[in-house]
């Protein structure tokens, strides 16, 4: 059985996932995490035959994936409402009605 509660600091033994539950905190196939894996994208720990997935490994995949908005909140909400005013799009088939769909 995998423990996936935090542990109490007398047993900081790193808590271990499987690839179907690293895979499922990522929202991701376990195909994905194996190929992840294979390319060193996310570090594995072999017990045996099996294969694990650190979970502060998952943590720090997520941290380090993750992207600010170049646009904040604020900017969102005072957006002008008339289209004609608002910056062009930097690709024009982007724009509702000009692509070929």
């Amino acid at each position: 059985m995998i423990v996936t509660e935090p542990m109490s600091e007398r047993n900081s033994a790193p808590i271990l996932l499987t690839v179907t539950q690293a895979a499922e905190r990522l929202a991701v196939r376990p195909s994905t995490i194996r190929s992840w894996l294979g390319k060193g994208i996310l570090p594995k720990t072999k017990c045996g035959r099996c294969t694990r997935v650190a979970a502060s490994a998952v943590e720090a995949f997520i941290s380090d994936n993750t992207t600010r908005s170049s646009h904040s909140r604020a900017s969102r909400q005072s957006a002008p409402s008339d289209p004609s005013t608002s910056e062009p799009c930097p690709d024009p088939n982007l724009h509702d009605g000009e692509h070929g769909g």
